[in-house]
């Protein structure tokens, strides 16, 4: 005897980002795309925050970055991914 369900799933991609933003600046898009995910976020069921503060510094091409979670890609340039402990750009 088998069993099989089917599950339907869809992708939210909640994505703020305040273009030139110091350390020290306000953020209002940051801050109310994170608002707005707070406000859905009971409805999605249980949630999972992932934390790159422990994860090893270097490059990667796929990366298991949780339990049954899985980073696989490329920068803009086709090289692996990077993670790294310093700012990107020039620091404020």
């Amino acid at each position: 005897m088998g069993c099989a369900v089917a599950s339907n799933a869809a992708l939210g991609i909640y994505l703020g980002n305040d273009a030139g933003a110091n350390s020290t600046d306000p953020r209002p898009i940051s801050i109310a795309t994170a608002a707005a995910f707070d406000v859905a976020v009971p409805g999605l069921g249980p949630t999972t925050l992932i934390n790159f503060e422990s994860i090893a510094l270097g490059s990667f091409s796929s990366l298991a970055v949780a339990p049954v979670v899985t980073l696989t890609g490329s920068d803009i340039g086709s090289a692996n991914q990077t993670i790294v402990n310093s700012p990107a750009g020039t620091s404020d």
